[in-house]
């Protein structure tokens, strides 16, 4: 058996605290609503607007697109992610639009139910529809602004920020989605939600009750 982490650290060392990372190490950043509508709009591509939108929106692997069926009021994706503990299983991902952009979700649907605007191509493995949706949007302005913004903190964004959206909108909405429930929607365990996609809505919400606690003490100053 391997080492455990810490005799790990211990053998090899540890990077220096402003040594650049590597290209995909550490979580990807999730993109807020706004950033992904702001994308979402500048794509001018019919195909990849409705790649792009489906992924943001109902919170997709890119190679899920393959799998994607639409209905009236869900999204039924029949792909099984296969892993060391199992599989995940086909699921229905409901509605639940960006607050500023209500009926966007519907649309996709019907844009993808009708077959009238073609996804683009894309590979039959993970890595290759990520390679491809990647390649794509390292010509967008905007997704490139993005990626600049993040790497000047230190952080990254990926194709896989745009599901972590959809993760941050379920913990977001009013009422919140239960994390099982959005779990479920995400095609992955609770463990995983839990360790991964909310641990990084837990410190933006850190920060927003900071901010928000600043701004109250501001105002109480001036109205003194």
């Amino acid at each position: 058996s391997p080492p455990d982490g810490d005799t790990i650290s211990d053998l090899i060392g540890e990077a220096a605290p402003n040594k650049e990372k590597p290209a995909q190490s550490g979580q990807a950043l999730a993109l807020s609503d706004e950033q992904f509508l702001r994308l979402f709009d500048s794509i001018s591509n019919a195909r990849w607007k409705l790649a792009v939108g489906l992924i943001g929106v109902f919170g997709l692997r890119g190679v899920e697109l393959h799998y994607a069926r639409a209905h009236r009021n869900h999204l039924h994706i029949s792909y099984g992610k296969r892993t060391a503990k199992g599989s995940t299983e086909p699921r229905d991902v409901p509605l639940l639009d960006p607050v500023s952009r209500p009926g966007l979700g519907r649309q996709l649907l019907t844009a993808l139910r009708s077959g009238i605007v073609e996804l683009p191509p894309l590979g039959r493995t993970e890595g290759a529809a990520s390679g491809a949706i990647s390649t794509f949007l390292r010509r967008n302005n905007v997704w490139m602004e993005f990626k600049a913004d993040a790497k000047s903190i230190g952080e990254r964004v990926s194709v896989y920020s745009l599901r972590h959206c959809f993760a941050d909108r379920c913990a977001m909405a009013s009422p919140a989605i239960p994390p099982k429930a959005a779990a479920v929607a995400m095609g992955h365990s609770l463990q995983v939600h839990l360790q991964t996609y909310q641990k990084q809505h837990d410190r933006l919400r850190i920060k927003e009750a900071f901010a928000n606690a600043n701004k109250s003490n501001y105002k109480a100053a001036v109205a003194q």
